[in-house]
């Protein structure tokens, strides 16, 4: 009869190689599948708190925005030459409400078009490259500054900063996400980091967490985007660094984003007519599915 004592310690060591084996790390090569005629509905929140400091306002003051909209993503043609899959990003059932000095926007947001429409192409990497409306459309879309109003506000930052690596990648692996050169980043490109954190069980779906963070330079002209709307604010700008942070689990076989968010928090100065005053950041977006229940919703 074989001795208990030598039974345990063997059955321990099974047990163990088998948890090694389920639990060692996996490398993944991530990347976008590039289908044709897809439509993916989101919904896409928003809460900007901030404090607005200044004598002249008697203080520090609220400015506070929360909402929500309808972000739809609709693929097109595939260049198979080029690897470029066209999508159509389309924004509506847009609701806000607004606190504090936010309520001076109510005007401004109730000229916003019902729904927006951007076009851009994507590589199986996800990095993105806008393009030029077509001429059929150039009456039809929203002038550029009432585009860039609602972009800055739920933040584009967030689409340009989902990059997958180029080589396969393991949990606890880092690489350089680096955004393209724009007016709102100083004309600079911005070298992020990026981290594969973990897998991550969400409903029926097994996804791969991505962070991304560092610092934004951000600069942004205010006043082109309220002169555009009809506002009378000129020379208005809103600068200064600020800490992002975005957590995004994507589906490993499809590269599909199933869940989204992104904060932004830092201090920022913001001049409107020779009138400096201090502002204090904090934003966050989300980014999850949307339900059909939601389409009763519907407010602009």
């Amino acid at each position: 009869m074989r001795p208990k004592n030598v039974v345990t310690p063997l059955l321990a060591v099974i047990a163990c190689a088998a948890f090694a084996q389920n639990e060692a790390p996996q490398s993944i090569l991530f990347r976008r599948e590039l289908k044709e005629n897809v439509q993916t509905d989101y919904k896409l929140e928003l809460n900007m708190q901030q404090k607005i400091s200044s004598e002249m306002l008697g203080g520090e003051q609220d400015f506070g925005i929360v909402g929500s909209m309808k972000y739809v993503e609709k693929t097109g043609k595939l260049d198979t030459g080029k690897q470029l899959l066209d999508i159509e990003v389309i924004i509506s059932n847009m609701k806000f409400e607004y606190t504090g000095f936010a309520v001076m926007l109510q005007g401004m947001m109730d000229q916003m078009p019902r729904e927006m429409k951007t076009s851009m192409r994507v590589n199986n990497r996800y990095a993105m490259v806008p393009l030029e409306p077509k001429k059929d459309e150039a009456e039809a879309a929203p002038k550029p500054q009432q585009g860039n109003l609602i972009l800055n506000m739920v933040g584009t930052t967030w689409t340009e900063a989902l990059q997958f690596p180029e080589k396969e990648v393991k949990v606890g692996d880092v690489w350089d996400t680096v955004l393209p050169k724009s007016p709102s980043l100083g004309n600079k490109e911005v070298t992020l980091k990026s981290k594969f954190k973990e897998m991550k069980q969400i409903g029926d779906a097994n996804c791969a967490v991505i962070v991304t963070e560092g610092i934004l330079p951000l600069v942004v002209d205010l006043s082109s985007m309220a002169g555009g709307m009809g506002g009378q604010v000129s020379g208005a700008t809103l600068s200064g660094p600020l800490n992002f942070k975005m957590e995004v689990c994507v589906d490993p076989a499809t590269g599909k984003i199933v869940e989204m968010v992104a904060s932004t928090r830092g201090k920022q100065v913001l001049e409107v007519n020779q009138m400096t005053m201090d502002v204090d950041n904090n934003t966050v977006i989300k980014l999850k599915p949307w339900k059909a229940s939601e389409n009763k919703t519907n407010n602009n």
